[in-house]
């Protein structure tokens, strides 16, 4: 049984075919959104798959950028609660109602995915009456708030050329610099899940995408070894 309730997820996208399988996900739930809002810069419009759902609207914006197009989905959502979703991730069946079960158990509360740490699997902090018990170096420490500060580095391949040509030609995200690269020849360096879903972003643009890795294969997760296979004629592996 499907339930409908009183939810909006927002979507910042630029088109493309992975944007409806997401959206398949959602409406395949036990739970379903009164409103999805998809959110896509005016130029990329065209680049939309069909999406049949009566409760999808799209939004269109001069904006362009994750946190731009995001915060401005959530100024035109209405509902008692919002949920921000990228466009490439498929939802378990019951990942919503888990949520909202979540976020009903106290008022203005925000729920997020758990951290777990990768070699243990213990939660690397979990809320306890006093505050926050967290998981850090093989140790439990007590404490009556959590500051999560991750940060970002690129990984940079430190070959002649890379700086003398950063952000003319040389760049390391995708989403916020793929429209560079309009109708050209791309090449994708790397060969784990990070670069297969730059390089299903950047078939969006270019005529053609090169994966070039040093391994005879790559290795993303399954989903997007069998998005990029449904792709072959616009990306290549080398």
């Amino acid at each position: 049984m499907t339930i409908e309730c009183s939810l909006t997820i927002v979507i910042p996208t630029l088109g493309g075919g992975v944007l409806a399988e997401t959206v398949r996900s959602i409406m395949a739930g036990s739970v379903v959104p009164k409103k999805i809002l998809i959110v896509i810069p005016e130029d990329r419009v065209g680049y939309l798959p069909q999406l049949i759902y009566k409760n999808i609207e799209v939004l269109v914006t001069n904006f362009r950028g994750q946190v731009q197009q995001r915060i401005f989905g959530f100024s035109k959502a209405q509902t008692d609660f919002v949920m921000q979703l990228d466009d490439d991730i498929l939802l378990d069946a019951n990942c919503l109602r888990y949520l909202l079960n979540r976020c009903s158990l106290e008022e203005n509360s925000a729920v997020g995915p758990m951290l777990i740490d990768a070699k243990t699997f213990i939660p690397i902090y979990e809320k306890t009456k006093k505050g926050f018990k967290v998981y850090v170096n093989k140790k439990f420490y007590e404490s009556k708030t959590v500051l999560i500060a991750t940060g970002t580095e690129v990984k940079k391949l430190n070959i002649p050329g890379e700086s003398e040509f950063n952000n003319k030609g040389v760049h390391y995200c995708a989403l916020c610099d793929g429209y560079a690269y309009q109708d050209k020849i791309i090449a994708v360096i790397g060969g784990s899940d990070s670069a297969a879903k730059e390089a299903l972003v950047l078939s969006e643009y270019g005529k053609k995408v090169y994966l070039i890795y040093r391994g005879s294969e790559i290795h993303p997760e399954p989903i997007n070894l069998e998005r990029i296979k449904k792709r072959k004629r616009e990306l290549k592996s080398t």
